[in-house]
């Protein structure tokens, strides 16, 4: 029993000052800490960034069964190319196109949103949103007007 206790206390001994060299060894250095950086250690100074002319489009009133077209045009303001991995919309009655391509810093593109007016009435919005290799990765564009019923008020 003797031998027992001291093997035991030998071994915390052992494992607490690993322990406490483990956490000596981890501390962080907030004064060279890049505060630009995202989770993956990537600086975001140096990523894609994309600015739109314009984020909620007014389409104002159209008749109920028209198909309206807007293109939401965007610029590429960071210092990577910008990639688009995919758009979707809030309803089916949205398709969302938008440029497979990578778009280079600084050259613009546009994300060309149909919406189908069929069955819908009176005040709508609907949303685009935009999956990219910008931080953060989640954008969205938005439009919004009336539909008017055909014989309607």
């Amino acid at each position: 029993m003797k031998y027992f206790l001291c093997v035991c206390a030998l071994f915390g001994m052992m494992f607490f000052s690993q322990c406490d060299n483990l956490f000596k060894n981890k501390k962080m250095n907030t004064g060279t800490m890049n505060n630009n950086a995202i989770p993956d250690g990537t600086n975001s100074d140096v990523m894609a960034d994309m600015k739109f002319e314009e984020e909620n489009h007014d389409f104002g009133t159209i008749q109920q069964g028209e198909v309206i077209n807007f293109s939401y045009k965007f610029t590429n303001t960071g210092k990577s190319d910008l990639i688009i991995n995919n758009c979707t919309a809030s309803c089916g009655c949205t398709i969302p196109n938008w440029p497979k391509q990578p778009i280079r810093s600084g050259e613009s593109g546009y994300i060309d949103v149909q919406f189908d007016s069929n069955g819908k009435q009176n005040e709508i919005t609907k949303e685009v949103f935009i999956s990219t290799n910008c931080v953060p990765a989640a954008r969205k564009v938005m439009f919004h007007g009336v539909v008017k019923v055909v014989g309607g008020k």
